[in-house]
């Protein structure tokens, strides 16, 4: 497992790198205002997911559990309702895009000039969903076989295709929004055959044949799926409301604004769910197996690690995003100065996400989406209708936006997710208390201790400058996360498993 963690971190700080170059890159080329769209498009078409995640949402826990007791059979069948669904979420997935992409200007404010690429970039995600929708069916050999590093190089080399094809693109044609989801349609195909070819080398002896099509295995794929589908509809909801109420109440520059603020955070949670995503298929061994001591054990050890590997970069970001964002945008000081501030607010839920990311992850894990899909549920709809009072009738702007969303998540993740996770594995319910209050201590103490060194440190001008110092205050962080995290049998197990000696 040490080689899954090791390339889920490898893939997002490639992901970095390109996003690093490219942010800029697109926004110089098209404008923060036709930027804003690409980003708000893309959360659209996202809420296609929340339909097909009924049956592929958990389609990898039955597969891998089947897989994992030796039952081909029912595993084979899994796999085969899962595809065959796809195949009708396609025809769905295909009509809904028609009728919004004819009818987009009803729904959203468009400058007349941007409106055709607007409609062109809908298309073009759409089909990206499609393919997408095959591309994780098939990514299950893998997750079967606990080599998701398999995936990740491969989506490491389709993200490096992909952003080689949007350079061409923006760099030798006329600058458009519809660029972006061109180069990444073409890279999801690239995904497509890579995955064909992956599941035919791993042998997993899980095969698609309509003969194995079972009305009842798909029910219970839908039945599990309703809860991941309510979730992601949740997600969906809290990652595009903002800059949906910024095109309809503010302005479009606001919406630019919002938008490259939304690509870096989300991009970090992803980094932070890409990490924990790598422990779901050993959460799962373990459970299938009902080993729930060795799945505690694995738990509160794992925790810490996702908290070491991921919050030390956060507080480091913190400190330096004002730096960051003055050398990384063609923004003024005022602009660098607020979306500094909506960054720092942002990433409040985001550092406690990374210090207890994988008790949030039993749910699916386990099959036990009930509370946890209906909290978010609950979160997002309390989010939007907060935002939507605040900016119609408090003439709210971008800050007080920012501040509402980051509160109403930490309060979720601190009052019941901790809980939650306790109640799944039936254990007392502050079994995890301690856990999260010393990881998120320790982000803490870091992140004073770092911001306390910053003062000293009276101008940073260059790149070169930024990453000299982001790296020496990267490394002094990881240094204390190491020593006040683990304890001494801790950190023996820690040292084995980056030498790869035990699984991770």
């Amino acid at each position: 497992m040490a080689l899954n963690l090791f390339a889920s971190v490898a893939f997002f700080v490639l992901q970095f790198g390109i996003n690093f170059f490219l942010t800029p890159f697109i926004l110089g080329s098209i404008g923060s205002e036709a930027y804003g769209f690409l980003i708000l498009i893309g959360s659209l078409i996202s809420y296609s997911y929340i339909l097909t995640a009924l049956s592929n949402a958990m389609a990898g826990h039955f597969i891998a559990s089947n897989y994992h007791k030796n039952d081909i059979l029912s595993a084979s069948s899994f796999y085969t309702s899962a595809l065959i669904a796809n195949i009708f979420f396609s025809f769905l997935i295909a009509l809904f895009g028609v009728f919004f992409i004819i009818y987009l200007v009803n729904f959203i404010h468009i400058s007349p000039w941007l409106v055709l690429d607007v409609k062109i970039c809908f298309c073009l995600y759409a089909l990206n969903v499609i393919l997408g929708l095959y591309n994780g069916i098939l990514g299950i050999h893998a997750f079967s076989k606990n080599k998701m590093y398999l995936l990740s190089f491969r989506q490491a080399f389709s993200s490096l295709i992909s952003a080689f094809f949007m350079l061409i693109l923006y760099y030798f044609y006329k600058p458009l929004i519809s660029y972006a989801p061109l180069s990444a349609l073409f890279a999801s195909v690239l995904i497509l055959f890579s995955s064909l070819l992956l599941a035919k080398k791993l042998n997993t002896k899980i095969k698609f044949q309509f003969n194995l099509f079972c009305f009842d295995k798909l029910k219970i794929l839908c039945k599990a799926g309703a809860f991941s589908s309510l979730t992601l509809l949740a997600q969906s909801i809290l990652n595009s409301v903002e800059l949906l109420f910024c095109n309809i109440f503010l302005n479009a520059a606001s919406m630019g604004l919002g938008a490259v603020l939304k690509t870096v955070v989300i991009f970090i949670v992803s980094f932070i769910g890409a990490v924990a995503h790598s422990y779901m298929a050993r959460f799962i061994e373990l459970y299938s197996k009902n080993n729930i001591k060795a799945l505690l054990a694995e738990l509160a050890f794992s925790s810490k690690i996702l908290c070491f590997i991921c919050a030390v970069p956060i507080a480091v970001f913190m400190v330096f995003c004002k730096d960051f964002y003055t050398l990384w945008l063609p923004f003024n000081k005022s602009e660098v100065l607020l979306i500094s501030n909506l960054t720092l607010i942002s990433l409040i839920p985001a550092s406690l996400l990374a210090c207890m990311q994988l008790l949030i992850n039993l749910s699916p894990a386990l099959n036990k989406q009930k509370n946890s899909s209906l909290a978010m549920v609950i979160l997002s709809l309390i989010t939007a209708i907060a935002l939507f009072v605040a900016l119609k009738f408090f003439n709210a702007g971008l800050m007080e936006m920012f501040i509402i969303s980051a509160l109403l998540y930490s309060l979720k993740i601190i009052v019941f997710d901790i809980v939650n996770a306790a109640v799944i594995l039936g254990v007392k319910i502050s079994s995890f208390v301690y856990l999260f209050l010393r990881n998120f201590g320790v982000f803490a103490l870091i992140l004073t201790i770092l911001a306390l060194l910053k003062t000293q440190i009276l101008n940073i001008n260059s790149w070169l400058s930024l990453i000299f110092f982001c790296a020496l205050f990267l490394l002094f962080a990881y240094l204390m996360a190491y020593f006040l995290l683990f304890n001494s049998y801790e950190k023996t197990l820690f040292k084995n498993k980056i030498k790869g000696h035990v699984r991770l």
